[in-house]
């Protein structure tokens, strides 16, 4: 981390100006995510933070709290970044809750969104930017193309709200005009935008013309509307390079919006006349003429909304035109945009912060290095800063970037690997793809993905792409040799891009201007282009003409200024498209598409990656973060994953019992043949989105009571199965326009959705379809205790190995949701919090009672107490010892016995000699069939204890008992001693 080092004890650190500085940051040991909303208040976070500080988190980390369109459930839609956001609370809460955090030691990770802001008249900068134009204060904001080739777009914000075309809802006299503070405003339903004041005039013509023939044209009144209008009329045009006027410009036109408001309160008259002038503009036979000449002298093109994805002209977050891309890279903009943020670390109400997008910016580098270093200036000591950066395959994060991690989407799907049994993975794979015909079943999830980048390029990206070659093409003129083929046409550089971008195996480069081109991008660009031209796809010529402007190489030509300046342009918006383009591609379309087994189809993940050798790589990946990354975050649930970790804990299971699973399948397809139906030339479900529902079902089934007689099942009653059916309905339709092959978001097929909620409410009809309910209640309950058995091992896992652990709100209990907005319905603090006393209690009872207490949560794991206990146990242990744990070595420990590939086990180890032993059992479905993994069932299995610590006595954290070295080879532990009580062990030892 860059910035100034922390004072020595007993000094106070100061500020530039001199004013003491709060405290250092609260060291970022355990976070828990909290999505803030108006359901979900600072005050709310307030009140749990006795029981997350009981729980053992250092820090709260909330989503985003600048002010963000009313009703948002996430922040990301940020409309002021200088408020917080008052559906939160305000600054007194937001001083409470942080009182109180600090009473119990803990402190506040925020998330911050420097990429992009919501549109809309509820962002004032985006408002004035639509009201000036370029002329606006905010301009330089927002990433927006002003040289648009069209010409009706040059200077003009494309604004594509409409519901048909600008001329067929003018006519239909949609679009209408009022007054509102002294200004009009242009209304479209729910859109609210205002007008340029300079044209406002036209619409006040006819008011003035009546109110100077009723009371002459001397009145007072009419003369100070008079003299509003000519000041209107004379106000500069909003596309002067005058910046002097520029300012008089706004500085006018709030004057004038004022004594027009002052005019119409005391006057009437006045107000009615100005009021049902503007009323009424659209009306009678010229109307729609003369509303359609006013629009389009306005600084931004109304438009119907389909057209956005081809003609947009300004960057957006992916692919979402209510959010518009910041130009965070201007130091007036970051400064701006950051200053809230900024006095917050200030002051000492935020001690770290995570980056949303960081990809999405046009230099991340850069703005981490300026982030950095002015908030360790603001608050007199570094400041830890998170990235959310999906990192894909072999890729790394810089180690120039000063921060402390990423947000850890790659640990995630390393630790999930650990849980899929590779021969029976293969098995399920065969098996869907005989379901679906080889021909698609068994495609290659990386054809899938090359496939879905290149379609949301061509649709949904289409503008971002046109607009990319646009700029390529002075850059290839620039270095085409003189005397050679003629530049490719546009047409077929746009095709090389589009190509390149698909081919692209991680989200994006981060070439720099002036910097030497790192090994990283240089692999990553050659393996793209090698991709594109083995594909003999896209224009060989074009392809060469790219990799020459993205890295011109000792051999190219020498570029003059202009040109450089140019391709320099176009490299920093090329690396701007590859990562939505990576997003919505592979996130949000092929990973659902290709369903074998969704527990793979994660955020970050590659479902074709191999897991048979997933403990090798798991160790290998922890002694690298503990080496290189000791304090990144390590997630496994997030408010963005497809499924919570213990939806997919249980479905991991599937792979080690495939036969069943198809079986399963066979039985539930037959069961619900009658369910379907046909939409059009589609049968609903199709084989794959059955088989996608399938998984689901089972993934989020409840079973949490006894089974019936003789194991029979015990399916949920009514109001459970309505609600079970509320949110798989809510969740296929999404899937499904995600997969944009059955439905999309911009073309939805209401007839094969309507078609899929009948057939999934029919499959959850009680009276209909009892047996089905009967046979999918008793696979749950065959394998919902062995995905308890993986989720508890990759809770243990996540609270010890190399990282800071993040606890997503409420998942210390067991959670079986699915994408949002599933995995953010609200959560039962209080419920957590009495199980959490229960367990304290529980824990401090006597060896006889502890033991006892401890089988009851092992008997009862239905009800999630025993992962609470987990968590729990493992943060008091990070607590206790937070230099092991943030520092200490790792150390792959070697596994001996019958059982040896069903046990992880590794150490960490302090420089002071304090030392941690972690074991956790995996794929113990078919070694115990469900049972707890403890005990007599580990047989000769053993851990072999690294140099130094053969000779120790341990004390485990979790059950309290202590072990020591003394049975099978030297210096070893008996695995069915150290998992005797509970499914997984942390042993602890003092430094000697």
């Amino acid at each position: 981390m860059t910035g100034p080092t922390m004072p020595r004890s007993g000094t106070v650190a100061r500020a530039a100006g001199g004013q003491a500085l709060p405290a250092p940051p609260v060291p970022v040991r355990a976070t828990c995510r909290l999505q803030m909303s108006a359901a979900f208040r600072l005050d709310d976070a307030r009140a749990i933070v006795p029981y997350l500080a009981m729980l053992g988190a250092s820090h709260v980390y909330l989503s985003p709290i600048l002010r963000s369109r009313a009703g948002s459930t996430h922040g990301y839609d940020v409309a002021d970044p200088t408020q917080l956001d008052p559906e939160l609370g305000d600054d007194r809460a937001l001083a409470a809750l942080v009182a109180t955090l600090r009473t119990h030691g803990m402190g506040v990770l925020l998330d911050i969104v420097p990429n992009h802001m919501a549109t809309g008249h509820e962002n004032p900068a985006w408002d004035e930017l639509l009201m000036h134009g370029r002329a606006a204060r905010h301009a330089a904001w927002f990433d927006v193309d002003w040289y648009d080739p069209h010409e009706d777009l040059r200077g003009r914000v494309f604004v594509p709200v409409l519901g048909q075309r600008v001329g067929d809802a003018v006519a239909a006299r949609e679009i209408h005009l009022e007054i509102r503070d002294g200004a009009v405003r242009v209304r479209y339903y729910t859109h609210d935008l205002p007008l340029d004041p300079r044209t406002a005039p036209r619409v006040f013509a006819s008011a003035r013309a009546g109110l100077a023939v009723a009371h002459g044209a001397a009145h007072p009144d009419v003369a100070a509307l008079d003299a509003v209008l000519d000041g209107l009329r004379a106000l500069p045009p909003r596309d002067t390079p005058d910046t002097a006027a520029r300012g008089r410009r706004l500085a006018d036109a709030a004057r004038l919006a004022t004594e027009l408001r002052a005019l119409m309160e005391r006057a009437p008259l006045v107000a009615a006349a100005l009021t049902a002038a503007a009323a009424g503009y659209h009306e009678g036979d010229e109307g729609p003429a003369r509303m359609r000449r006013l629009l389009d002298a306005q600084p931004y093109a109304l438009a119907y909304w389909r057209r956005a994805a081809r003609e947009i002209n300004y960057r957006r977050f992916f692919n979402i035109d209510e959010l518009v891309g910041l130009r965070t890279e201007r130091a007036t903009v970051f400064d701006e945009t950051h200053a809230r943020i900024l006095d917050w670390v200030g002051d000492g109400t935020v001690d770290a912060l995570r980056v949303d997008h960081v990809d999405g910016l046009r230099d991340p580098q850069a703005y981490l290095e300026r982030l950095t270093r002015v908030a360790a200036e603001r608050r007199g000591a570094p400041v830890p800063v998170y990235v959310e950066k999906i990192v894909l395959g072999d890729e790394v994060v810089r180690s120039s970037w000063p921060v402390a991690g990423t947000t850890g989407y790659e640990a995630l799907n390393f630790l999930e690997a650990l849980f899929v049994d590779a021969d029976g993975m293969d098995r399920v794979a065969a098996d869907y793809a005989a379901i679906l015909g080889r021909g698609r079943g068994a495609r290659p999830f990386e054809e899938l993905a090359h496939e879905a980048k290149r379609l949301v390029l061509g649709t949904s990206l289409a503008s971002d792409l046109s607009r990319l070659t646009r700029l390529l093409e002075p850059v290839v003129a620039g270095v085409t040799v003189p005397g050679g083929p003629a530049a490719p046409d546009r047409q077929a550089l746009e095709g090389a891009l589009a190509e390149v971008i698909a081919a692209m195996p991680v989200y994006r480069t981060y070439l720099r201007p002036g910097d030497a081109v790192h090994d990283d991008d240089q692999r990553v660009l050659d393996t793209a282009f090698a991709i594109a031209r083995q594909r003999a796809v896209a224009d060989p010529g074009a392809l060469d003409l790219l990799d020459r402007a993205l890295v011109p190489g000792d051999t190219a030509p020498v570029l003059g200024d202009d040109v450089e300046r140019d391709r320099q342009r176009f490299v920093s918006r090329f690396q701007q498209v590859t990562s939505p383009a990576a997003a919505k591609g592979v996130e949000d379309t092929a990973l659902y598409r290709r369903v074998p087994l969704v527990s793979r189809n994660e955020v970050g993940g590659d479902p074709d990656h191999p897991v048979r050798d997933a403990v090798t790589h798991f160790h290998a990946t922890n002694a690298d973060r503990a080496a290189h990354w000791p304090r990144g975050m390590i997630a496994v649930t997030t408010h963005d994953t497809k499924r919570s970790a213990d939806t997919r804990a249980r479905l991991d299971v599937l792979s080690e019992t495939p036969d069943r699973w198809r079986a399963a399948v066979a039985e539930w397809r037959a069961a619900n043949g009658a369910v379907r139906a046909r939409a059009g030339r589609r049968m609903v479900p199709d084989v794959n989105t059955e088989y996608l529902l399938y998984q689901s079902l089972l993934g989020i089934w409840p079973v949490d009571g006894a089974p019936g007689p003789q194991g029979a099942a015990a399916v949920p009653d009514a109001v459970r199965l309505e609600e079970i059916a509320t949110r798989t309905k809510a969740y296929m339709r999404k899937a499904i326009r995600e997969g944009r092959e059955r439905s999309s978001w911009v073309e939805p097929d209401e007839a094969f959705e309507t078609a899929l909620d009948a057939a999934v409410d029919a499959m959850l009809d009680p009276q209909r379809s009892a047996p089905f309910l009967a046979s999918i209640d008793r696979f749950a309950r065959e394998i919902a205790p062995s995905g308890w058995w993986n989720a508890l091992s990759r809770t243990l896992l996540q609270y010890t190995m190399p990282g800071v652990p993040d606890l997503y709100q409420g998942d210390e209990l067991w959670m079986l949701a699915l994408v949002d907005p599933d995995n953010r319905r609200p959560v039962d603090f209080v419920r957590r919090a009495a199980h959490l006393a229960e367990l304290e209690r529980g824990w401090h009872a006597d060896n006889a009672g502890r033991h006892s207490w401890l089988g009851e949560l092992v008997a009862h794991a239905a009800d999630g107490r025993i992962k609470q206990h987990v968590v729990h146990r493992a943060l008091q242990a990070r607590r206790a010892r937070p230099a092991l744990f943030a520092a200490g070595s790792y150390e792959p420990l070697e596994i001996g016995g019958a059982h040896a590939d069903r046990v992880v086990a590794f150490a960490r180890r302090a420089p002071d000699g304090e030392a941690a032993i972690v074991v956790a059992p995996r794929l113990v479905h078919t070694l115990t069939g469900g049972a707890a993994p403890v005990g007599e069932v580990w047989d000769d299995c053993w851990v072999g204890m690294p140099p130094g610590l053969e000779s120790r006595t341990w004390r485990c954290q979790m059950t309290g008992s202590t072990v020591a070295p003394r049975f099978g080879p030297p210096g070893t532990l008996p695995v069915r001693e150290l998992l005797n009580s509970l499914p997984v062990a942390l042993l602890g030892s003092d430094a000697r």
